[in-house]
């Protein structure tokens, strides 16, 4: 049975002490983040060419913080700024560049964990 995705959904991951509250992308977020910092180039040699997919992977993380990190408890007092962001799908309220230095050194762990929490589990994709 499939189960439903809920992409207003919250869950929390600790890092060192601090809980932060990710958000899950949508469908028209994981589409954006896809094509903005994913391309393919063909490699090869005459006639044998194949695609290569590249990825802009701390970019992807990145944005994925901007649009899905909501909040923290226990990170020393800080408050996050959220701003309006026009985006090709749709305008978003998202981190503001000043809050998004305040978690800096954790971008690549909370921008992964945004983006693995919003695909499909092993169990899904059997189904």
């Amino acid at each position: 049975m499939a189960i439903p995705y809920d992409a207003t959904a919250v869950k929390n991951h600790e890092i060192t002490g601090t809980q932060f509250q990710l958000g899950f992308l949508d469908a028209s977020e994981s589409a954006y983040l896809d094509q903005e910092f994913s391309k393919v180039e063909m490699k090869g040699i005459g006639e044998n060419f194949s695609p290569e997919i590249k990825i802009d992977v701390s970019g992807k993380q990145l944005e994925a913080v901007r649009l899905k990190l909501k909040g923290a408890e226990n990170f020393g007092g800080t408050t996050f700024e959220f701003v309006d962001k026009q985006y090709p799908f749709g305008k978003r309220k998202v981190l503001s560049d000043k809050s998004l230095n305040f978690v800096k050194p954790f971008i690549a762990e909370i921008g992964q964990q945004i983006i693995l929490q919003s695909s499909m589990t092993g169990e899904q994709e059997k189904n």
